[in-house]
Formats: structure tokens, C-alpha cells, sequence
């Protein structure tokens, strides 16, 4: 399942936050930071990839993590169309997966 979390204007920067979680849904620390990246109107967009950061509250939340992603136009991103990012990691090596939506302003 696909969230959305919303829209930002082009040439903005959007926080994606995502909750790593265990075959049983709940918040776990993974094995490394998770990873994501986007997808455009015609499929993966190169170079829109990167590691996610530990969300903190003064100390490390856990299972809590957020990508910055830049919503420019060099990173090939339009005004008016919507994108996906994807993210994965793992917990005690079995592979897990989320994705948002949102959309270019």
C-alpha cells in the first residue's frame, strides 16, 4: 500500500518520513538505515537515490527514519505530475518495502 503525504513546490525540498517495521508490523531498528528511491511519471528517475536518516526527538526514535528528497527541476522533476518514492530495507535479513506518493507543484 502507497501513502500520500501531500504536495511541494517545485524547486522545494520534501521530508518523506517512513517506520521500519518486522513482519508483524511493529517499530524495529533495521540492519542498516533504510534506502529510497523515486519514481516519475516514466519510471525510476536516475540519481534520485539516497540513505535515509534516524528521525530524533533528542535521541533516536526507533524504526523511525526520513529522506530529503529535492523536487528540482535538474533532478527532473515537473510541476503538475506525481512520483513514488520506494523504500526498502532489511530486519535480520529478510527484505521489507514501503512507498509514498506525492505530487509537484
Amino acid at each position: 500500500m502507497t501513502s500520500y503525504v501531500g504536495m511541494v513546490p517545485l524547486g522545494e525540498t520534501l521530508r518523506v518520513y517512513v517506520l521500519t517495521a518486522d513482519g508483524s508490523h511493529q517499530p524495529v531498528a533495521p540492519d542498516a538505515a533504510p534506502t529510497w528511491k523515486v519514481y516519475g511519471p516514466s519510471g525510476f528517475m536516475a540519481g534520485m537515490t539516497g540513505t535515509c536518516v534516524q528521525a530524533s526527538d533528542g535521541s533516536p526514535v526507533v524504526g523511525f527514519y526520513y529522506a530529503s528528497i529535492p523536487a528540482t527541476g535538474p533532478n527532473g522533476f515537473e510541476a503538475g505530475e506525481q512520483y513514488t518514492v520506494l523504500f526498502s530495507w532489511a530486519v535480520s535479513t529478510a527484505s521489507r518495502a514501503s512507498a509514498a506518493s506525492f505530487g509537484v507543484i
